[in-house]
């Protein structure tokens, strides 16, 4: 809202002037000698005037994935949530500890996020925040994934001490993993 001008729009007939906005940062107070700002003012003294407005808090970010309570091999989890309609961007935080009495803080403009080295073993609690207007947004549901390490693959060929003569290629077997999307050799010619 202007102060020189009337909810209709039309222009005020005498200075408005002193603007103080309140701590809240909901209202606006003013000194004002215009005689047509308000209807009702007839005296042709200056007056003062407080408007108030709603400050619209952004809604609260809805956590996406990965799903609540859920388990992942992945040390770099990236986490998703839905976009707040005016944010402009969002505060992540993520812990070992439930009540984020030392957690990681992220500022993202996207609502998306990948850790960029690997988390620890174990559960993790996240939550997210949007931001952008004062007030920012509440702090989203807190959502827990847990960091599994995959079971070691069983080795099948060749056979532990068993001699190559006529293979200098050999082929190495070994038993799928259950979750696993590759896997890493490593051979010598010494083990220590």
């Amino acid at each position: 809202t202007l102060t020189s001008q009337t909810p209709g729009g039309t222009q005020a007939n005498g200075f408005s002037g002193f603007p103080e906005i309140s701590n809240d940062r909901t209202s606006v107070a003013f000194i004002s000698g215009a005689t047509n700002l308000d209807a009702r003012d007839t005296d042709g003294y200056s007056d003062v005037y407080v408007i108030s407005h709603e400050i619209q808090q952004l809604a609260t970010p809805i956590l996406t994935s990965p799903a609540d309570d859920s388990s992942t091999d992945d040390a770099t989890p990236t986490v998703n949530w839905e976009d707040v309609p005016d944010a402009t961007g969002y505060t992540l935080q993520y812990s070992a500890d439930e009540a984020f009495t030392s957690p990681t803080e992220e500022t993202v403009t996207e609502s998306t996020f990948t850790p960029s080295s690997d988390l620890a073993i174990g559960e993790w609690f996240w939550r997210v925040q949007a931001t952008g207007t004062d007030p920012s947004s509440e702090w989203s549901d807190i959502w827990s994934f847990t960091i599994e390490m995959l079971d070691a693959p069983t080795l099948v060929s060749p056979e532990d001490d068993s001699v190559q003569y006529d293979n200098i290629y050999p082929s190495f077997h070994w038993n799928e993993v259950s979750g696993a999307t590759s896997y890493v050799i490593e051979y010598d010619t010494d083990i220590v």
